[in-house]
């Protein structure tokens, strides 16, 4: 029978002092915005640079208790998979424990930022937990404000 019409779950033998652990699996998936310069003006709005060219060369993810995880970068003609996954050696993993691990990511993004997607994908049963990201690039200014 299916979960919809019998929501009971029944384990048989003794499970006293273990953990379990019930969920779902789903697709996670997060699209990054696009890459822009942002710049905070004298009133405390915020503007965008958007006059010149910034060019990408890599970004990066920070991640805490999370498991296996792919980026995807798109750069309009060829798509890159880069899978981020807890590591075989680190110091973190336990025979019979859930992989999960504590880190940054760094991977290639390069070419003009107009044109590349980056997004995150998991499908997988453990946790994926973004804290941070960010990106390096070079921007050249075409024109000069008045």
């Amino acid at each position: 029978s299916s979960w919809d019409s019998t929501p009971d779950i029944r384990i048989s033998g003794d499970i006293s002092g273990k953990n379990i652990v019930i969920g779902f699996l789903y697709d996670f998936q997060y699209v990054f915005s696009r890459f822009l310069i942002k710049q905070e003006q004298n009133d405390g709005t915020t503007s965008t640079e958007d006059s010149g060219r910034l060019q990408l060369r890599r970004a990066w993810v920070n991640y805490q208790d999370t498991g296996a995880f792919t980026v995807i970068v798109d750069n309009g003609s060829r798509e890159f998979n880069y899978l981020v996954n807890a590591r075989v050696g680190s110091t973190g993993l336990r025979l019979g424990q859930k992989a999960t691990t504590t880190g940054q990511y760094r991977f290639p993004v390069t070419g003009n930022a107009l044109y590349q997607k980056v997004s995150l994908s998991s499908f997988n049963a453990s946790p994926v937990s973004i804290i941070g990201c960010g990106w390096e690039g070079n921007y050249m200014r075409r024109a000069n404000g008045i």
